[in-house]
């Protein structure tokens, strides 16, 4: 085992690194952009109340599979205000 090779498979460092890029979100002001982590932290949630297994991969699958595209929400230079401006 490679203690710094596991963290790339670790659900809970998974979920923190969201838990971070959420905070990076709130911290750059970027509110119409946390709709974005709604369906994960809701998955997330349902998971602390009623799963079955601790830890099983299974069941934290979406977080892997959307977390490339939540690094890049904080840094995204997308307004959704400017459109609402222009009309």
């Amino acid at each position: 085992h490679i203690p710094v090779f596991n963290l790339f498979f670790s659900n809970g460092a998974a979920i923190w690194l969201y838990m971070f890029l959420f905070g990076l979100c709130i911290a750059k002001k970027k509110y119409s952009q946390l709709i974005l982590f709604v369906p994960v932290l809701a998955v997330w949630l349902t998971l602390l109340v009623a799963t079955p297994l601790d830890n099983e991969f299974r069941y934290v699958y979406n977080v892997f599979a959307t977390l490339p595209l939540m690094c890049v929400v904080p840094f995204s230079h997308v307004n959704c205000n400017k459109a609402k401006e222009s009309a």
